[in-house]
């Protein structure tokens, strides 16, 4: 949403000139802000869904991640040999 969405939709109003836009442009102001409320929203619940999984913090599933992004390679690159 933060990379795609949030975007278009700025892009989107931004392209909205003239004088008979008013509408389009306040149901798109409206818009952009419901989508920086969800993200906002998203962001405040990442911490807890990672204590909830047994991280205490956002570094140490980064850690785990990392040992298993690259056990995932391994494997890649020998069942490719």
């Amino acid at each position: 949403m933060q990379d795609t969405v949030l975007p278009k939709l700025k892009q989107q109003f931004d392209d909205t000139k003239g004088i008979f836009k008013g509408k389009e442009r306040k149901a798109l102001t409206e818009q952009i802000q419901r989508t920086e409320k969800a993200i906002a929203e998203k962001l405040d619940k990442l911490p807890d869904v990672l204590k909830e999984d047994g991280y205490p913090n956002v570094q140490a599933f980064m850690a785990t991640y990392r040992k298993a992004e690259a056990v995932v390679e391994q494997y890649n690159r020998d069942l490719a040999a």
